[in-house]
Order: structure tokens, then C-alpha cells, then sequence
């Protein structure tokens, strides 16, 4: 018998000098009960119980004996000694002392019938030898309850836990505390986020169970007064909800996917008012701990449930902007294509989820993510593709910075180019200053990242996406409050900090795998020399880039040093170049170009490009008729214009009416045998 005297503690009754027994997030939830934030509901499993498991089960030996072996240098390793102790784990009975209070506190929490509830996870050592991402899981019945314990206490032998313990020589014991909350179905659900204290709250929301794979509402509040100054609303097709006859051992946490009622995709998912309790919230809560938080919520029948409260650490660099500079004046609403937005009525979206989970048991889907087929109603698609298709070239619309005019046209689209620059700046955080060693700071970023992707696949939806890795020069350092002599811009900051490609690589390869964005171009920015590209190539092939049809690699050219190089790269080098138009006329003119500028800047660059270079050519260019005509008048393997904004019908129809006059002149040319009419 363990030397405590329960296996099981209320959340609200535990004890300050309690650490060592539920761990870091249950004493958290007693603070936050006092401080009236509206916590699920819940009992925490002791880290005894989890001791006397562990002894019971003989399993101390060989659990030692497994972490004797891990190399931290062999990443198989790991993932090797991760899944053997879990399967020790997961294969060793309960023992009944610890069963019988376990499953009468599972019967005291929800009555008489079997209810859903949430599991997760308290650590009783420091947290700094703790992976910070947050895992949890919901589970219905006894028998999905003690799976889903061992499944908690499984994680403390996570792959990613086991490195960062072995990096930083942790020597200390090994145990952890479970905690367990009522999970009733939510009408919806979310998260909401601060990164300080004085830093403003974002909000999430989705109808029916938060799934942090597909697309959210997302509200922005001031945090100085609570107010809501930017919408973006989200066309939900489908929601996840919890199977009404419950889930069994083999299949703990089995949900349903159905899909959503034509008048209810594009409703704004919760009121205003449930956005503004849900923000107090989470200023309670980083009162409480001193900086910024993270947390779920659910709503559900007229009451906010609140779930897996964590501290949100500032990352290194992390600047605040100012109140008189983040917020604006006016609300702003981002209405993502599809019908106009209308406010919930939360009562009567309970009575949808009740029809839902009815018909839903017909449909046994695993939850997934479905990036919608924007609607464009309003767009003539058959004359905008008519001209179009007489251009001869792919029509890129640059989305680094989104704004409801962008949207709105993204279905007229070949693909998109996005600079990762603007994401970075957006999460006021220079990757470059965190430690390579800092995998749990590295995962955070990873997260903030993989948000935008999310949004950045649902625009795309199959087509290509031009992805060009960041670059933070003087300016943007400026921005984020950082001291200017930090510059080392360009593809040259990526190869000195190393940790840089490898988070934007890893958010890269969530995205691919949990959104379907596979049709990526890579781009490497700011290239000074091709010794660059071959250094660059290999690091991404290490951490698993692989070039293929629908995954290239490309290279931004805005110096002139590197256009005379340009005659040793060829096709087996990279698949493309990117003519960033505007930055290279600048260097080459040594000021802001005019029009008239870069029309005499495309003669220079373009008779470098035609002579030496075969490579397939994207140009970057302000959407300017004269100037993209000449380029379309150009003799150089123009594969696609990169246009910083949205053209409008008029400008399209111009400049292809220009190509097919161009285009005749030619054939004419031709058939006389003269020299083709071309701009250089």
C-alpha cells in the first residue's frame, strides 16, 4: 500500500505541500478555483498510484534497464526505447488496490450513467525535464478510463521526453500524477491563448469538439479592455463529436465526424459576450501564474468548461507591441469565402448537436481535416479563365499577408507565395536566438507556425504553394524590437542557424502530413552565391526533404552578385528560380524603383537570364500592366508572375491582349524568317 493515505484527491481540496504527490497542474487547479475560472469538474490520480503500479508490476528493472541504452545522438533509439516501455506499460494489469478508488471516483464524478471525460497529464518532477506539449484524450466507460490512464502515464516516456531528460543529465526519479475531468459534449469548443500578461488573447472556436488539426474562428481581444478588434470567421463543413454509445478498450477515444447543416458553416461560432468571458478567463489564469497561458475550453448547455491550463513561457525575443500599436480602431472581420456571417444563436445550436449526435452514429469517420472548396459565386470563372489561358504563363498570388480581398479572389489562382518573414513577424520571435538544445522552445515555435499553415492549406487546396523560408534584415529586426547589429540576412542566417530551418521544416512537415499541403515549392531566400544552395541542400535532405515533382526547390535571386552565376546551375541544382523584381532593381539602381525603372531593370536582368540560364522563371512583381507585359513580351522560360496583390479583370484583360498581339507579330516573323519580335 502506497505510504499515502488516497490514491485519489479532489481538485479542489488539494494541498500546497502536495507537489510530490499530484504534481505541478493539480496544485494549479486548486488556485484556480478560488479565483472563480471556471474548471471542469475532476479528481487527480496520485503519482502513488503510479509508483505502486510500476512495483507491482515488476516493471522498475526493465524500465531502468531500457533507459540505460538510450543514445541520445540515435534518434531510432529513442523511438525505439519510447515504444518498449510503453508496451511494458500497457501490457501489465492494473492492480485492484488502485482499480477500485479509480473507478468509484469515475462513478462519483458523473452519476449513474457513464459519461465522457477528459485525461491528462501532471508532472511531479520539474518541468524544465518536461516535453511542453500538452497531451490529453478523452475517454468513455471503465474499461476506456484504465486504458486511458496507462496511456497518460505512458507519455512520461515519450520520445521527446526521453531526449530532453538525457540532454540536460536528468538523474532524478520518475513518476507523475493523472488528472481526470467531466467532458460533457460541447455545442462548441476551443482554446485561447495569451503570451503574457500585457499581451492580447486570442480566442479559437469550433462547433462541436475542438480539433486542433482543422480550421477555427478565431477572435483577437485587447487585453487592456477586453474588446474584440479582429474576426476571422471560419466555413466549418464538418464537426467532431463523441460517439453517444461510448468507446470500449480497444477503442478509447473513437469520435464521429458529421457534417454540419448548410445554415450553420458560416455562422460566427460563438457570441461576442462568450468571447469576452472566455478572455476574462485567461487573465485570471495568467494572474495566477505570472505570465502567459494556454488553455481548453468547452460550451455546453449555457455553462464554459475549462480544460488543460498551462503556462505559455514568453520564448526568448518575444517583444510585445503596444496597445496604440496592435489595436485597431474599428473591428475588423475576416469573412472567409462562403456565405455572409451570422451571430449564433447558442440555444438553438444545442439542439443541433443533439440532432447530430443522432444521426452521426451512422458515420464512424475518424475525425479529419478538410480544407473547404472556397465559393466564388460572384466571379465570371468562365471569361476570367478564357483570358487567362491565353497568357502562357501561371498566375501566383502572393498571401504572406492576408487581408478579406485576398481571399475572396484565391479561387482565380494558379497557386500562391507565401514569405514566411511575415510569419515570424507575426509571431514576434527570432528562431535564431533559441538554444538548438531547447526542443521544447523549438516546439512551441513549431506550433505557432503550424496555424498558419493550417489556414495556408485550406486557401490552397491542392494547388502549388510557393513557401519561401524567412529572411529578417535591419528592418524587420527593427520591428520586433531587436538590436540591428544582429543581421545576418538571407540564405546565410539560415546556414548559421541551423535551428531555424529546422523549425520551419518541422511545421512544414505537420502541415503536409495533417493538411495535405504537399504541393510545396521550396524557396531559398536572398542566395549570394551557389556554394550557398549546395550547403542549404544538405541540411534539408538531412531532415528530410526530398525533391520530387510536387516537391521542389528553388531560389529566390534579389542580388545582383548572383546573376553571373546563375550559367552553373542547372536542373539537377534546383528546379526553378524566383526573380524577386522589385529587391533586385533596387540593388541594382540603389534606390526605390519607379516603374520606369524596373522596366529598364528587366532589360538588364533579363539578357543575363536568356543567356545563361534554362531553369524554369518565376518573377516577383508589383501588379503594374506596363511592367508585366514586358515581361511576357520576354525570350526567357517565364514559367509563372508572382503578383503582390490581387489583379483585377480590366489589368488581366490588358496584358493578354497584349501577349496575343505579341504573339502574332512572332508568328508572322517567323513565317518570313525574321528574328522573333522580342524584349531584349
Amino acid at each position: 500500500m502506497s505510504k499515502y493515505h488516497s490514491y485519489i484527491l479532489n481538485l479542489k481540496n488539494t494541498e500546497a505541500n502536495q507537489f510530490d504527490l499530484i504534481g505541478q497542474q493539480g496544485l494549479d487547479w486548486k488556485r484556480f478555483f478560488a479565483a472563480d475560472i471556471s474548471v471542469a469538474e475532476g479528481f487527480v490520480l496520485s503519482s502513488a498510484a503510479f509508483d505502486d503500479f510500476v512495483t507491482a508490476g515488476n516493471l522498475i528493472e526493465p524500465i531502468g534497464a531500457l533507459l540505460s541504452n538510450l543514445d541520445i545522438d540515435d534518434e531510432q533509439s529513442a523511438v525505439e526505447i519510447s515504444d518498449e516501455i510503453s508496451a511494458l506499460i500497457q501490457n501489465t494489469n492494473l492492480p485492484s488496490i488502485i482499480v477500485q478508488p479509480l473507478l468509484q471516483a469515475y462513478r462519483s464524478l458523473n452519476g449513474i450513467s457513464e459519461k465522457h471525460v477528459q485525461i491528462s497529464c501532471s508532472w511531479v518532477i520539474d518541468q524544465k525535464f518536461m516535453f511542453a506539449r500538452e497531451w490529453q484524450m478523452h475517454a468513455k466507460g471503465e474499461a476506456a478510463l484504465l486504458v486511458g490512464i496507462k496511456k497518460a502515464w505512458q507519455q512520461l516516456f515519450s520520445k521527446q521526453n526521453l531526449k530532453l531528460r538525457a540532454a540536460k543529465a536528468y538523474n532524478g526519479g520518475l513518476s507523475m500524477s493523472v488528472i481526470v475531468q467531466k467532458f460533457p459534449t460541447p455545442e462548441v469548443s476551443g482554446s485561447a491563448f495569451s503570451l503574457n500578461t500585457n499581451h492580447d488573447i486570442e480566442v479559437l472556436a469550433q462547433l462541436g469538439i475542438f480539433d486542433p488539426n482543422s480550421g477555427s474562428d478565431t477572435y483577437k481581444v485587447a487585453n487592456k479592455d477586453l474588446q474584440i478588434y479582429e474576426k476571422v470567421i471560419y466555413p466549418q463543413q464538418k464537426m467532431l463529436l463523441h460517439k453517444s454509445r461510448g468507446s470500449s478498450e480497444e477503442n478509447p477515444e473513437i469520435y464521429i465526424s458529421v457534417p454540419v447543416s448548410v445554415a450553420w458553416q458560416t455562422f460566427q461560432k460563438i457570441p461576442d459576450s462568450v468571447v469576452e468571458k472566455i478572455a476574462k478567463q485567461v487573465v485570471r489564469a495568467a494572474d495566477i501564474l505570472g505570465g502567459g497561458v494556454e488553455f481548453n475550453w468547452s460550451w455546453e448547455t449555457g455553462h464554459l468548461h475549462i480544460y488543460s491550463i498551462q503556462e505559455n513561457k514568453p520564448l526568448p525575443a518575444f517583444a510585445s507591441q503596444s496597445l496604440e500599436q496592435k489595436v485597431k480602431k474599428q473591428l475588423k472581420i475576416i469573412q472567409l469565402p462562403g456565405k455572409n456571417s451570422k451571430p449564433t444563436n447558442i440555444n438553438q445550436l444545442a439542439a443541433e448537436v443533439e440532432r447530430l449526435v443522432e444521426i452521426g452514429e451512422q458515420q464512424t469517420e475518424q475525425a479529419r481535416f478538410i480544407p473547404p472548396q472556397f465559393s466564388n459565386s460572384n466571379v465570371a470563372k468562365t471569361d476570367w479563365q478564357d483570358v487567362k489561358s491565353q497568357l502562357g504563363f501561371g498566375l501566383i498570388l502572393d498571401v504572406s499577408i492576408l487581408s478579406s480581398d485576398t481571399l475572396s479572389q484565391a479561387a482565380k489562382y494558379d497557386g500562391f507565395y507565401f514569405d514566411a518573414t511575415q510569419m515570424v513577424l507575426r509571431g514576434k520571435i527570432l528562431p535564431e536566438l533559441i538554444a538548438e538544445t531547447d526542443l521544447a522552445a523549438q516546439q512551441k515555435l513549431v506550433q505557432i507556425y503550424l496555424l498558419e499553415l493550417k489556414l495556408l492549406a485550406a486557401i490552397a487546396y491542392g494547388r502549388p504553394i510557393y513557401y519561401q523560408f524567412s529572411d529578417i534584415g535591419e528592418w524587420e529586426l527593427r520591428e520586433m524590437h531587436q538590436q540591428t547589429d544582429l543581421v545576418v540576412d538571407g540564405l546565410e542566417r539560415l546556414l548559421t542557424h541551423h535551428q531555424i530551418l529546422s523549425i520551419e521544416w518541422e511545421a512544414i512537415r505537420l502541415a503536409r502530413k495533417e493538411y495535405g499541403l504537399s504541393n510545396l515549392k521550396l524557396v531559398l531566400p536572398k542566395v549570394r552565391n551557389i556554394v550557398e544552395i549546395a550547403q542549404a541542400k544538405k541540411i534539408l535532405s538531412s531532415l528530410g526533404f526530398n525533391r520530387t515533382g510536387v516537391s521542389q526547390l528553388l531560389a529566390e535571386v534579389s542580388l545582383p552578385a548572383i546573376l553571373s552565376q546563375l550559367k552553373d546551375l542547372g536542373s539537377n541544382d534546383l528546379d526553378g528560380l524566383v526573380i524577386n523584381l522589385p529587391e533586385l532593381s533596387q540593388q541594382l539602381l540603389s534606390k526605390r524603383p519607379t516603374e520606369m525603372d524596373l522596366r529598364s531593370a528587366i532589360s538588364d536582368i533579363g539578357e543575363a537570364l536568356k543567356q545563361t540560364v534554362t531553369l524554369p522563371i518565376n518573377v516577383i512583381t508589383p501588379v503594374n500592366t506596363e511592367v508585366i507585359k514586358k515581361l511576357a513580351r520576354a525570350d526567357i522560360n517565364l514559367t509563372s508572375v508572382i503578383s503582390l496583390r490581387p489583379f483585377t479583370e480590366s489589368e488581366l484583360t490588358d496584358i493578354s491582349l497584349e501577349v496575343a498581339a505579341t504573339a502574332r507579330i512572332n508568328s508572322r516573323a517567323k513565317k518570313r524568317g525574321r528574328p522573333s519580335k522580342s524584349l531584349f
